[in-house]
């Protein structure tokens, strides 16, 4: 025997349908950073808010996650990360230039690195949940001294590069891939 719905049984079911398939769509979007952060080619302090290029636009400040979240881009020129305690960002892009300092970094989302340096006593971490696609521009050499610690996913996608290292150390942690 069929039971036949009524309209308040058939809107509640609609919505309910409706409300949960708002909530799986929510929790399984990741969030975008709210800012991107672009170097401006010089050399400087990273917590030198006047260096960051922001889109949107908006006042000066200096890139690290608290209310809002940031891509950083480094396309060309000298960023020393000065911030003791570190900085905390959502991706960040090294095109070029270099980044130094004894200040760490770590990266919750995705991240590249096709030309650039990493230097100085700091260390650059991709955070649990994280990725560094590393593909090299033009079969470059990929240079650091500083520490580049891996707990999310680290991809080469290039076969045929070098991977240069001047006294630095690239740590897999546990359970990575």
């Amino acid at each position: 025997m069929t039971k036949r719905l009524s309209r308040l049984d058939s809107w509640c079911a609609r919505y309910v349908l409706s409300a949960f398939a708002s909530f799986a769509f929510l929790v399984g979007t990741s969030k975008a950073a709210d800012v991107t952060a672009t170097w401006d080619g010089g050399s400087g302090n990273w917590s030198d808010a006047s260096r960051w290029i922001l889109n949107p636009l908006g006042a000066p400040v200096v890139p690290n996650n608290t209310s809002t979240t940031f891509d950083v881009v480094i396309n060309s020129g000298t960023v020393t990360q000065d911030f003791v305690g570190g900085v905390v960002v959502e991706d960040i892009h090294l095109a070029g230039g270099t980044l130094s300092g004894n200040g760490d970094v770590t990266a919750t989302g995705t991240s590249s690195w096709s030309k650039g340096t990493l230097s100085g006593n700091g260390k650059t971490t991709i955070a649990a949940g994280g990725t560094l696609s590393v593909t090299p521009f033009s079969n470059s050499l990929q240079r650091t001294d500083r520490v580049l610690e891996n707990a999310g996913e680290l991809s080469f996608n290039q076969a045929n590069y070098e991977w240069f290292f001047s006294n630095a150390t690239l740590n897999n942690l546990a359970g990575v891939r």
